[in-house]
Protein backbone atom coordinates (compact mmCIF):
# COMPACT_ATOMS: atom_id res chain seq x y z
CA UNK A 1 0.00 0.00 0.00
CA UNK A 2 2.78 2.29 0.69
CA UNK A 3 4.98 1.75 -2.65
CA UNK A 4 0.85 2.52 -4.62
CA UNK A 5 0.88 5.79 -2.56
CA UNK A 6 4.32 6.47 -3.64
CA UNK A 7 3.29 6.01 -6.98
CA UNK A 8 0.33 7.89 -6.85
CA UNK A 9 2.07 10.80 -5.39
CA UNK A 10 4.94 10.84 -7.73
CA UNK A 11 2.59 10.79 -10.53
CA UNK A 12 0.23 13.65 -9.64
CA UNK A 13 3.43 15.80 -8.85
CA UNK A 14 4.83 14.97 -12.43
CA UNK A 15 1.57 15.53 -14.03
CA UNK A 16 1.18 18.80 -12.28
CA UNK A 17 -2.22 17.58 -10.81
CA UNK A 18 -1.42 18.69 -7.04
CA UNK A 19 -3.10 21.82 -5.48
CA UNK A 20 0.75 23.09 -4.86
CA UNK A 21 -0.34 26.46 -4.21
CA UNK A 22 -1.92 24.84 -0.98
CA UNK A 23 1.45 22.91 -0.07
CA UNK A 24 3.88 24.46 1.65
CA UNK A 25 7.41 25.23 0.08
CA UNK A 26 9.47 23.01 2.36
CA UNK A 27 6.83 20.30 2.08
CA UNK A 28 6.77 20.46 -2.23
CA UNK A 29 10.70 20.17 -2.69
CA UNK A 30 10.48 17.22 0.00
CA UNK A 31 7.57 15.45 -1.80
CA UNK A 32 9.40 16.22 -5.58
CA UNK A 33 12.55 14.76 -4.40
CA UNK A 34 11.93 11.75 -2.90
CA UNK A 35 9.29 10.85 -6.03
CA UNK A 36 11.83 7.91 -7.36
CA UNK A 37 9.73 7.40 -10.02
CA UNK A 38 11.65 7.14 -13.49
CA UNK A 39 9.47 8.68 -16.20
CA UNK A 40 11.37 10.56 -19.58
CA UNK A 41 9.77 12.56 -21.97
CA UNK A 42 12.75 14.44 -23.32
CA UNK A 43 16.13 14.20 -24.25
CA UNK A 44 18.98 16.35 -24.99
CA UNK A 45 22.83 14.94 -25.94
CA UNK A 46 24.04 13.52 -22.79
CA UNK A 47 20.89 12.94 -20.76
CA UNK A 48 17.30 13.10 -20.70
CA UNK A 49 14.20 14.15 -18.12
CA UNK A 50 10.77 14.48 -17.77
CA UNK A 51 9.57 18.15 -18.48
CA UNK A 52 6.07 18.86 -17.01
CA UNK A 53 3.10 18.58 -19.28
CA UNK A 54 2.70 22.95 -19.19
CA UNK A 55 6.19 23.54 -19.95
CA UNK A 56 8.09 23.20 -23.76
CA UNK A 57 11.81 23.29 -24.55
CA UNK A 58 12.11 26.17 -27.15
CA UNK A 59 15.67 25.89 -28.08
CA UNK A 60 18.55 24.67 -26.56
CA UNK A 61 22.13 22.81 -27.12
CA UNK A 62 23.99 20.42 -25.57
CA UNK A 63 24.02 21.74 -22.10
CA UNK A 64 21.93 25.07 -21.86
CA UNK A 65 17.68 24.72 -22.81
CA UNK A 66 15.53 27.43 -22.56
CA UNK A 67 11.84 26.03 -21.68
CA UNK A 68 8.59 28.10 -21.54
CA UNK A 69 5.05 28.01 -19.93
CA UNK A 70 2.32 30.83 -20.77
CA UNK A 71 4.20 33.32 -18.63
CA UNK A 72 7.63 32.31 -18.21
CA UNK A 73 11.09 31.44 -19.90
CA UNK A 74 13.50 29.24 -17.39
CA UNK A 75 16.97 28.89 -18.07
CA UNK A 76 18.15 25.03 -17.61
CA UNK A 77 22.18 24.66 -17.61
CA UNK A 78 23.97 21.10 -17.18
CA UNK A 79 27.08 20.81 -16.24
CA UNK A 80 28.14 17.10 -17.99
CA UNK A 81 32.03 17.97 -16.95
CA UNK A 82 31.34 18.33 -13.57
CA UNK A 83 28.79 15.06 -13.82
CA UNK A 84 31.45 13.26 -15.36
CA UNK A 85 34.35 13.77 -12.73
CA UNK A 86 31.91 13.95 -9.94
CA UNK A 87 32.78 17.39 -8.66
CA UNK A 88 31.68 18.49 -5.15
CA UNK A 89 29.94 21.86 -4.87
CA UNK A 90 29.64 24.29 -1.09
CA UNK A 91 26.14 25.31 -1.80
CA UNK A 92 25.17 28.19 0.43
CA UNK A 93 22.42 29.57 1.77
CA UNK A 94 21.47 33.24 0.49
CA UNK A 95 20.90 35.71 3.73
CA UNK A 96 17.52 37.68 3.20
CA UNK A 97 16.10 35.38 0.70
CA UNK A 98 12.72 35.09 0.07
CA UNK A 99 13.17 31.59 0.36
CA UNK A 100 16.83 29.48 1.05
CA UNK A 101 17.39 25.83 2.04
CA UNK A 102 20.01 23.34 0.99
CA UNK A 103 18.98 20.37 -0.83
CA UNK A 104 20.45 16.74 0.24
CA UNK A 105 18.80 13.71 -1.47
CA UNK A 106 20.84 10.18 -1.11
CA UNK A 107 24.00 10.85 -3.25
CA UNK A 108 22.82 13.85 -4.64
CA UNK A 109 22.90 17.63 -3.27
CA UNK A 110 21.72 21.34 -4.10
CA UNK A 111 20.32 24.48 -3.24
CA UNK A 112 16.97 26.21 -3.95
CA UNK A 113 17.49 30.48 -3.62
CA UNK A 114 14.37 32.64 -4.25
CA UNK A 115 15.82 36.37 -3.90
CA UNK A 116 13.47 39.35 -4.40
CA UNK A 117 14.82 41.26 -7.76
CA UNK A 118 12.68 44.66 -8.38
CA UNK A 119 9.04 43.76 -8.17
CA UNK A 120 9.78 40.04 -8.76
CA UNK A 121 11.24 36.92 -7.68
CA UNK A 122 14.27 35.06 -8.91
CA UNK A 123 14.66 31.77 -8.32
CA UNK A 124 17.44 29.41 -8.56
CA UNK A 125 17.43 25.66 -8.08
CA UNK A 126 20.98 23.84 -8.57
CA UNK A 127 20.54 20.46 -7.60
CA UNK A 128 21.92 16.68 -9.71
CA UNK A 129 24.45 19.06 -11.50
CA UNK A 130 22.08 21.34 -13.19
CA UNK A 131 20.78 24.70 -12.89
CA UNK A 132 17.44 26.33 -13.71
CA UNK A 133 16.79 29.96 -13.29
CA UNK A 134 13.60 31.74 -13.63
CA UNK A 135 11.98 34.83 -12.60
CA UNK A 136 8.49 35.25 -11.82
CA UNK A 137 5.77 37.03 -9.68
CA UNK A 138 5.13 35.79 -6.11
CA UNK A 139 1.96 34.46 -7.23
CA UNK A 140 3.68 31.65 -9.21
CA UNK A 141 6.53 31.03 -6.93
CA UNK A 142 5.65 27.55 -6.01
CA UNK A 143 4.56 26.35 -9.51
CA UNK A 144 7.68 27.58 -11.07
CA UNK A 145 9.47 26.69 -8.53
CA UNK A 146 7.82 22.72 -8.58
CA UNK A 147 8.63 22.68 -12.43
CA UNK A 148 12.44 23.94 -12.00
CA UNK A 149 12.51 21.00 -9.50
CA UNK A 150 10.88 18.70 -11.42
CA UNK A 151 12.77 19.15 -14.45
CA UNK A 152 16.89 18.93 -12.43
CA UNK A 153 15.83 16.12 -10.07
CA UNK A 154 14.48 13.70 -13.04
CA UNK A 155 17.68 14.63 -15.02
CA UNK A 156 19.12 10.97 -15.89
CA UNK A 157 23.02 10.91 -17.58
CA UNK A 158 24.35 8.55 -20.11
CA UNK A 159 28.03 8.08 -18.84
CA UNK A 160 28.71 6.28 -22.23
CA UNK A 161 27.62 9.83 -24.34
CA UNK A 162 29.13 12.08 -22.15
CA UNK A 163 32.58 10.46 -22.47
CA UNK A 164 33.00 10.18 -25.72
CA UNK A 165 32.02 13.82 -26.08
CA UNK A 166 34.82 14.22 -23.64
CA UNK A 167 37.05 12.40 -25.64
CA UNK A 168 35.90 14.30 -28.60
CA UNK A 169 37.24 16.96 -26.95
CA UNK A 170 33.34 18.51 -27.33
CA UNK A 171 34.35 20.27 -24.05
CA UNK A 172 37.43 19.78 -22.28
CA UNK A 173 37.14 21.57 -19.13
CA UNK A 174 33.72 23.27 -17.58
CA UNK A 175 35.22 26.56 -18.23
CA UNK A 176 34.68 26.35 -21.98
CA UNK A 177 31.26 25.64 -20.82
CA UNK A 178 28.91 28.46 -21.80
CA UNK A 179 26.49 29.03 -18.31
CA UNK A 180 23.90 31.40 -19.07
CA UNK A 181 23.91 31.94 -15.52
CA UNK A 182 27.15 33.86 -14.88
CA UNK A 183 24.82 36.94 -15.07
CA UNK A 184 21.57 37.39 -13.00
CA UNK A 185 20.97 40.41 -15.10
CA UNK A 186 20.11 38.58 -18.40
CA UNK A 187 17.28 36.62 -16.41
CA UNK A 188 16.70 40.52 -14.95
CA UNK A 189 15.78 42.05 -18.39
CA UNK A 190 12.80 41.51 -19.34
CA UNK A 191 10.42 43.36 -17.27
CA UNK A 192 7.53 40.65 -17.71
CA UNK A 193 9.37 37.93 -16.52
CA UNK A 194 10.26 36.29 -19.73
CA UNK A 195 14.18 37.23 -20.02
CA UNK A 196 16.25 37.29 -23.04
CA UNK A 197 19.84 36.46 -24.34
CA UNK A 198 21.87 38.29 -26.08
CA UNK A 199 23.35 37.36 -29.25
CA UNK A 200 21.22 33.79 -29.24
CA UNK A 201 23.51 32.52 -32.27
CA UNK A 202 26.75 32.59 -30.14
CA UNK A 203 24.99 29.49 -28.15
CA UNK A 204 24.63 27.79 -31.12
CA UNK A 205 20.89 26.60 -30.05
CA UNK A 206 18.60 24.49 -31.97
CA UNK A 207 14.75 25.65 -32.72
CA UNK A 208 12.82 23.12 -30.90
CA UNK A 209 10.95 21.40 -33.38
CA UNK A 210 6.84 21.63 -31.96
CA UNK A 211 6.02 18.04 -33.37
CA UNK A 212 8.81 16.10 -32.77
CA UNK A 213 8.40 12.61 -30.20
CA UNK A 214 11.19 12.23 -28.18
CA UNK A 215 12.05 8.39 -27.13
CA UNK A 216 12.03 8.34 -23.44
CA UNK A 217 13.39 5.34 -23.25
CA UNK A 218 16.50 6.68 -25.74
CA UNK A 219 19.16 9.01 -25.50
CA UNK A 220 20.62 11.14 -28.67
Amino acid sequence: MKKVLLLFTSLVLLTGCMRIDKTDIDDLVAGILSSKIDVYNHTNKGFKYYLPNNLKSIKRDEYNEILKDRNYEYYLYVDLVSYYNKSITNYKEVDGSYYSKILVNDNNRGVINIVPTKDKYLITVEYNYATVNVVVEESDIKNSLSNALIVVSTIKYNDDIIKKMLEENEFSSSSEIVNIFDTVSKVEESESGSANLENEDDYNYEEEVDDEIYDPDVIN
